[in-house]
């Protein structure tokens, strides 16, 4: 018997909910142009294409190390993880 209603099941990979971050960047940033998936992809100057692939579980596998450092510890990633420009 098939269900069509039934979850579909993901494959194993790290998944990064790119709606949320959107959303939640829109909603904390009321007063500017509202970012869509393109416009993200702008800002953090990457592809469309990249922002698909970690939407759809295909990121490097160096974010799962990295969320799971983040659990061992108890730290948040910003706690650890530092960005430095030059």
């Amino acid at each position: 018997m098939n269900n069509n209603n039934a979850p579909k099941k993901r494959k194993t990979g790290v998944y990064v909910d790119i709606n949320k971050v959107i959303d939640t960047y829109n909603e904390k940033n009321p007063d500017l142009k509202q970012l869509n998936q393109k416009g993200l992809a702008e800002k953090i100057s990457v592809s469309p294409i990249t922002l698909g692939n970690l939407k759809g579980g295909n990121g490097p596998v160096i974010l799962k190390q990295i969320i799971t450092m983040s659990e061992m510890s108890g730290l948040d990633v910003k706690d650890f993880i530092t960005i430095q420009s030059e």
